[in-house]
């Protein structure tokens, strides 16, 4: 479930930094980001200017003040958000994905969004979708070096050079996926009852940095993980009559869930 963002910008509760004040030291699991290799931590001085937006972010229009996380549910009700953020919430996150193109538009902005707000990322998605051709797996696969440069300098997108190349590798993968499965959707299905922790170590194994937080985000705004959305929510009820993968994904009566 996403949580309201905190001062480094996180909709995870993993990377949440609990409402810390200027000069506070916060742990962050670095793995989440999408590094390679074993676990790690790394602690970030909060600084002023985080401190402030952490402050007013927690304020909601009726003067409420947050002293812990909330749901992304909650943000979007108690008009804690952005529009871009509300439109997706309300329409996007946690509703089923059959399209590998739409899939791996998914996965790329979940990618891009490391260590980035997700607002910032959804300004950017008509960008995004100009650049990497649609985010058609085909095309993406067949980037040249001219493209990587095209990319690096388009300022519309995140340019990051590690990010593009995973663009580039995972589409490669995502045709591989689909020549033997049928289609990225159907891999994922074969794999619709796996765990977060399975998941994890699936797409590690996999896929181009893909981090346990992106992992988790895109699975979940997918359909593949519950809860994306908070049981009272009325989007909860949208997103179940379209029956996602998590559903299905059952034991002894206990959904799984992120």
């Amino acid at each position: 479930m996403k949580i309201a963002f905190d001062a480094f910008f996180s909709r995870s509760y993993s990377n949440f930094q609990r409402g810390a004040r200027e000069g506070e030291c916060v742990k962050i699991e670095a793995d989440e980001l999408g590094h390679k290799g074993p676990k790690r931590y790394a602690k970030r001085r909060v600084s002023k200017a985080n401190a402030r937006r952490n402050e007013g972010y927690f304020r909601g229009n009726n003067g409420k003040k947050w002293g812990l996380p909330v749901s992304y549910c909650t943000a979007i009700r108690d008009n804690l958000v952005d529009p871009y953020n509300r439109e997706y919430h309300d329409h996007e996150y946690g509703f089923p994905i059959k399209s590998d193109a739409m899939l791996f538009e998914r996965l790329i902005l979940e990618i891009n969004q490391a260590g980035l707000s997700w607002v910032t990322i959804l300004k950017k998605r008509e960008a995004f979708r100009t650049a990497y051709a649609g985010f058609d797996p085909k095309r993406v696969a067949a980037f040249k070096e001219r493209d990587r440069e095209r990319l690096l300098a388009d300022a519309g997108i995140i340019r990051n050079r590690l990010k593009i190349e995973a663009a580039i590798g995972n589409a490669k993968i995502v045709l591989k996926l689909a020549a033997e499965y049928g289609s990225f959707a159907q891999w994922l299905d074969a794999n619709y009852a796996a765990d977060l922790h399975t998941w994890k170590i699936l797409f590690k194994k996999t896929f181009f940095f893909t981090g346990g937080e992106i992992v988790r985000e895109f699975l979940v705004s997918s359909g593949y993980l519950a809860p994306a959305h908070d049981d009272d929510c009325p989007i909860y009820e949208q997103v179940a009559k379209l029956n996602p993968p998590w559903m299905a994904a059952t034991d002894k009566g206990k959904v799984r869930r992120s």
